[in-house]
């Protein structure tokens, strides 16, 4: 039997001067530098400047504690 696993829809947008992506989450915009970014999504076109990508459940948790620490 086969699981479905849900996936959300990420949409992003590359700042190349500022070195981070900006990504919305639940109509929140959170600024994920450039390096984390690709570390959780290394297959990206990174040189897309505006794009969208599709993600299990648990990366939308990842990059929230990833912006939340960076706050902290």
């Amino acid at each position: 039997m086969r699981t479905i696993v849900p996936t959300y829809k990420i949409k992003y947008t590359r700042d190349r001067i500022a070195t981070i992506f900006i990504v919305t989450l639940n109509g929140i915009e959170l600024n994920i530098p450039h390096n984390l970014f690709l570390g959780v999504f290394p297959r990206i076109k990174w040189t897309n400047r505006t794009a969208s990508l599709e993600a299990s459940a648990a990366v939308p948790e990842v990059l929230n504690v990833i912006a939340d620490s960076l706050i902290r």
